[in-house]
């Protein structure tokens, strides 16, 4: 299953929750309804005798009452959760993770987030502890990717190591990969809508009291209460069913998602052993909204009966990754001996602000050489069916254990000047401005000039930039994603003008380079995410902005006007008989180009899909893959919400 079809999975079970909140909203309002006729025969009301308890005279405010609390309770709470993860991560009582924390374990659950955020092609998402939780549990949530967090629990730093809390990690970045996020907030907001009701009743009950005045005549309120009570019975229904719906859409993602965590790290017994720990040691969690949250974690966040849990259980999942761990685990367990420590590995601490990067496994151990093996320039890398045949297509969405070594010897190699930068959004900022610097190149002068009114700052995007006069062109992109969720802690003020200040950057020299349209569409994208788009539209209907996207991936792949032109005819040829003539936009080729990709943010997946593979169709006309093509293509894809991973061992300078 590919990143197209699980994500038209995700969809498939956002309709088959809607099909169940139907059902439930019926339920309601039928025992509402009930209640209220239950209401009418105890005061006796005179038409009574001309109703039945399906239809009287209150049907329609039963009707109305109900559909105005499930939906304006679920709107209300997609409201609230419009700032996306960040909300839920504050209501279990999460506490974001210092980038500059001396605590080893945090400091490992960062680098391994990171390290899976560049190699999948997927943003960096803020990562959050609940130190007051000693179960093995975590979650991510949000509605984009871009405001996606990560959630852990201090037991998971305290009792997995390093294997094992990247299982977890690789879990919850299938979730996102394969568009559980939105579906899970969905169904968060959905369900506080269905206990709406219940807590209408707990009010009332809570508000009214009853009894009888000096005459020992009924007092009204009494009816009021028992109205209230019956609601909070109702609620009770509601709570049960919306149990029964997290679990129907929760168990078939929390099975995909276990499958490609494996499939991401290749390390069955990482994962099996977080699971068997969980097993041992539990994962419920103690705050106030568990109950909620249930459907979003790694494991159960309460004790529930298996008919209700939102997972399958737990031996299930060790057994379905890895057939006999189970009954090795129990074996070992009758006849103990002397075992590795149970705690993680954590990555060991330099004062100079180097990290290191332990493994229990030495799977991570430095190589002997470069996983990127640097070609020669003149020297060209063929694609070897990388891109042909649909391969890029083939790529997105999915993580390979190469694209993970990759990333964790890229993150490895960061000059020591740039680590310590990492640590600040002040220092991300350095970074991104040391970055347009070299790779444009800019004379020091020049940039000391445009920053004359932030000297020391200047000072220390020099210094940044010093350390980056030797860094692979490879290097630029993930050193992008890794300032951003840095910067995402700034306020709408400081965004605009940072978007602002790298514009006059990358424009200094009057030329925007394919390196600097992928900075400031990314750093753009991620701090300024446009909201996902409801309409759909097919490929055949843009193709005037497809016409330009071709052209202008084949303008940066060859000079040959002739082969450029020839190229665009066949590949427009497909999508109609007569296609559209390279556009003469009067455009520069990247401003057009920007123009097209936002006419082409609202293609139905089957477009994006074939629209990649003509892109990638697209920069192999030459059968060489240069970085600058990559960046492109990065930047393209993720621009269309396809993340495309790295592509270990094919780049060419």
């Amino acid at each position: 299953m590919d990143f197209f079809s699980r994500q038209e999975s995700a969809r498939r079970a956002t309709a088959r929750m809607l099909v169940y909140m139907v059902v439930t909203v019926l339920l309601l309002f039928a025992a509402v309804n009930l209640v209220l006729y239950g209401c009418l025969w105890l005061v006796g009301h005179h038409a009574l005798s001309r109703s039945v308890w399906w239809w009287h005279q209150w049907t329609p405010q039963a009707i109305l009452g109900t559909f105005l609390l499930v939906a304006g309770g679920s709107l209300l709470e997609w409201f609230r959760l419009r700032d996306g993860g960040r909300t839920v991560a504050e209501m279990m009582g999460a506490i974001p993770v210092d980038y500059a924390t001396r605590d080893l374990a945090e400091r490992q659950l960062l680098n391994i987030t990171e390290e899976m955020a560049i190699a999948s092609g997927l943003p960096v998402p803020s990562v959050h502890v609940m130190k007051q939780e000693s179960g093995i549990n975590a979650f991510v949530a949000g509605l984009i990717p871009e405001k996606t967090v990560l959630v852990v629990t201090r037991g998971a730093l305290d009792h997995l190591n390093r294997d094992e809390l990247q299982g977890v990690v690789a879990h919850e970045f299938s979730h996102i990969l394969n568009g559980d996020t939105r579906l899970n907030m969905r169904l968060l907001a959905a369900l506080s809508g269905i206990l709406a009701i219940g807590q209408l009743g707990g009010f009332l009950m809570r508000s009214l009291t009853g009894g009888y005045d000096g005459r020992q005549t009924r007092n009204p309120v009494t009816i009021v209460w028992i109205f209230g009570l019956a609601l909070w019975l109702v609620g009770w229904l509601g709570l049960l069913q919306g149990r029964l719906i997290k679990a129907a859409v929760s168990r078939e993602r929390e099975i995909l998602a276990d499958a490609s965590g494996l499939q991401f790290t290749r390390n069955p017994e990482g994962l099996a052993g977080a699971l068997w720990k969980i097993r041992e040691q539990g994962s419920w969690l103690s705050g106030l909204h568990a109950e909620e949250i249930s459907h979003l974690c790694f494991g159960e966040s309460l004790n529930m009966q298996r008919w209700l849990a939102t997972h399958p259980p737990i031996d299930e999942r060790i057994e379905a990754l890895y057939p006999g761990y189970l009954a090795r685990m129990r074996q070992r367990q009758k006849n103990p001996r002397p075992a590795a420590p149970t705690a993680p590995t954590p990555p060991s601490w330099n004062p100079e602000g180097t990290l290191g990067f332990a493994s229990t496994t030495g799977r991570f151990a430095a190589p002997d050489k470069p996983l990127f093996a640097s070609p020669s320039p003149d020297e060209p890398i063929p694609f070897d069916g990388v891109f042909s045949s649909g391969g890029l297509v083939g790529r997105i969405g999915e993580l390979r254990m190469e694209d993970l070594e990759s990333a964790t010897w890229l993150h490895r190699q960061l000059p020591v000047e740039v680590t310590r930068a990492l640590q600040t959004g002040t220092g991300a900022k350095a970074v991104l401005y040391a970055l347009i610097a070299r790779f444009q190149p800019m004379e020091p002068a020049r940039l000391r000039a445009l920053l004359a009114d932030r000297a020391s700052f200047a000072s220390w995007v020099e210094q940044v930039g010093g350390q980056m006069q030797s860094l692979d062109a490879r290097f630029a992109l993930p050193v992008v994603e890794l300032c951003l969720p840095r910067l995402a802690l700034s306020d709408a003020g400081e965004v605009t003008g940072l978007l602002a200040e790298l514009n006059v950057l990358a424009m200094d020299n009057d030329h925007l380079s394919v390196f600097e349209f992928a900075l400031l569409k990314r750093v753009e994208q991620h701090l300024r995410p446009k909201p996902p788009l409801m309409q759909r539209h097919a490929l055949e209907s843009r193709l005037q902005p497809v016409a330009v996207l071709l052209h202008s991936l084949l303008a940066f792949s060859s000079h040959d006007e002739a082969a450029i032109a020839r190229h665009h005819h066949q590949l427009m040829s497909e999508l109609c008989p007569s296609p559209p003539a390279i556009p003469d936009h009067g455009l520069p080729p990247l401003e057009a180009l920007d123009k097209a990709l936002h006419q082409l943010r609202s293609l139905n997946p089957d477009g994006k899909r074939r629209l990649l593979d003509l892109c990638a169709r697209a920069v192999e006309s030459d059968g060489i893959l240069h970085i600058r093509e990559y960046e492109l293509l990065r930047v393209i894809a993720g621009l269309l919400d396809c993340p495309v991973p790295l592509l270990q061992g094919v780049i060419h300078e």
